[in-house]
């Protein structure tokens, strides 16, 4: 895996997992709380080491059902684009992605083909360090989605682990929420936007690169 979807799995249950430490700190003294200052007294140097082994493998496996829930519901949220969340550009963007990258310069992109249209156009006639300025965006756009998921979860699961939702605890919630959405949407217009840009851009992106990693 690399670096980029490292980032993405481990960002979101972190915050998830400070979302409810959070909730359970705010509402102290509570059940989960009693737990977890049980625990502590008992500490050991062998129960340090597997609590750290637990959490890491706990952070793990949240960000990968969190990053599997997200990709589920962004799919749905676009349904009207084929339950394709990738690339949602305008129709005259797609034509002009054909002219470039098929054979025959007239043939359309089908609505089932947009996907991997954008794609081979992405990664074959976009500059490596532009292709790096929309990957930056798309890495904020998912981080963002996946922070929402992870932040929506600790609110479903809060009050099962024993705490209660006091009003600090969810309004803090909220407006984080609030923050990734704007983040979120602002990234991902903003990758749309250049994607659509640079069809409408005179020289080949795809040669500029070419000479640079030639010479």
């Amino acid at each position: 895996m690399d670096k980029d979807r490292q980032i993405r799995f481990l960002y979101p249950p972190l915050i998830f997992l400070s979302s409810i430490a959070l909730g359970v700190w705010l509402d102290y003294p509570n059940s989960l709380s009693t737990d977890i200052e049980s625990m502590l007294k008992n500490v050991n140097t062998t129960n340090v080491v597997a609590t750290l082994l637990g959490l890491g493998s706990l952070v793990l496996v949240l960000g990968y059902l969190i990053g599997t829930v997200t990709i589920l519901l962004l799919r749905l949220v676009f349904f009207n684009n084929g339950f394709n969340y990738e690339f949602m550009l305008p129709k005259q963007t797609y034509g002009k992605i054909g002219k470039l990258i098929f054979k025959n310069k007239n043939e359309n992109v089908e609505k089932k083909e947009r996907m991997y249209a954008a794609v081979v156009f992405d990664y074959s006639y976009i500059n490596d360090r532009i292709h790096g300025w929309i990957v930056r965006r798309w890495n904020a756009f998912m981080i963002a989605s996946f922070s929402v998921v992870g932040l929506l979860g600790s609110i479903f699961l809060g009050p099962r682990l024993g705490f209660s939702i006091t009003n600090g605890w969810f309004v803090t919630v909220d407006i984080f929420i609030i923050c990734f959405v704007v983040q979120g949407w602002l990234s991902y217009r903003e990758t749309m936007r250049m994607i659509t840009f640079l069809t409408k851009v005179e020289n080949d992106p795809a040669g500029d690169r070419d000479s640079e990693n030639g010479s």
